[in-house]
């Protein structure tokens, strides 16, 4: 009996201790199980954290961006007498007289031909004028035109109006051209419409920096303009409603379909006889090319190229080449 009793002394003896074992595995388990979760739950915190620093990340790098104009600059003074209502941007109509008259204009003679000699298009006299940057960007337009659709009919039927009421017309300005058909045969001419054999010109005038505001009318307003508003679907109007809400310190950045880079930005006419226009300056303080048109009415719009591509480079430096060579032509 003792040694039962002992045996079986014993056998509790083993499964106390078989228990407590058990017990001390399965506190162990129960830690590494606490413990590797812990580790992933850390691990997914420290993911958040990394994945929430890179967004503050981007966004200071963003925002970084997006005040670079303000790191370096100059101010460039401008007349509100004589600029205010200068530039392709500038509002003509009822309630914004053009008072002015464009001061660097040409004769429509040495523009109606294209690279090769070959007359392009006919005119209503030969002898008008226009803004001279509106004509060679014209003239390119119609040798495209041209080259692609063979047809050399068009007519320019008015460039700047003589009429007394012309300071409510925005061909005052000299940016705009009225177009006409001419048949050469006949000696007659008919309305001109964008349409049929002329749909070219609706489709593609954007890329030269127009944008047809009549049937007949084709106004230059510069390509980074033309482009946003065709991009967008936007007028002019909205354009220069909208253009006022970005400033020097917030522009609206566009990237032309050239590539380039520009800062678009609206500065409020002072209350004195001259406004100071911020102009952003480059690694070695000379200052961005820039395009600036007062709107006849409160203010200016800044249009900064902060990048170029060849193709605009070669497109500009061309069209000087035109207007070096009219000028001869014409001197």
């Amino acid at each position: 009996m003792p040694q039962i009793q002992r045996v079986k002394v014993y056998k509790y003896k083993n499964i106390a201790a078989a228990l407590a074992v058990v017990l001390l595995a399965l506190v162990a388990l129960s830690t590494n199980v606490g413990i590797t979760a812990s580790k992933k739950s850390s691990s997914k915190n420290n993911t958040s954290v990394t994945s929430e620093e890179k967004k503050k990340t981007a966004k200071k790098k963003d925002d970084s961006s997006k005040v670079r104009l303000t790191q370096n600059y100059q101010y460039d003074e401008y007349s509100n007498t004589v600029s205010l209502d200068s530039g392709a941007l500038a509002i003509v109509d009822q309630d914004h007289p053009y008072n002015s008259e464009p001061s660097d204009t040409a004769i429509l003679y040495d523009y109606m031909f294209d690279d090769d000699g070959t007359q392009i298009m006919y005119a209503g006299s030969t002898m008008i004028s226009g803004d001279r940057k509106m004509l060679a960007a014209f003239n390119t337009m119609i040798s495209d035109f041209y080259a692609e659709t063979g047809i050399g009919d068009i007519m320019v039927w008015q460039l700047i109006p003589e009429s007394g009421d012309s300071k409510y017309d925005e061909a005052a300005l000299g940016t705009c051209v009225d177009l006409m058909i001419y048949d050469p045969a006949a000696g007659t001419y008919d309305p001109f419409a964008a349409n049929d054999r002329y749909e070219w010109l609706a489709v593609n005038c954007y890329k030269y920096g127009f944008v047809f505001t009549k049937a007949d009318r084709v106004r230059y307003i510069t390509p980074v303009v033309a482009d946003y508003l065709h991009k967008n679907e936007m007028t002019l109007d909205d354009f220069m409603i909208k253009v006022k809400k970005y400033s020097f310190e917030k522009p609206l950045y566009y990237t032309d379909e050239h590539s380039v880079e520009n800062a678009i930005y609206f500065v409020k006419k002072s209350k004195k006889d001259t406004t100071n226009i911020p102009v952003p300056l480059r690694e070695d303080n000379s200052p961005y090319d820039y395009e600036i048109s007062g709107n006849n009415d409160d203010g200016y719009v800044m249009i900064v190229k902060l990048s170029h591509s060849s193709e605009v480079e070669d497109y500009y430096e061309n069209d000087s080449a035109a207007e070096s060579e009219a000028e001869t032509v014409n001197g």
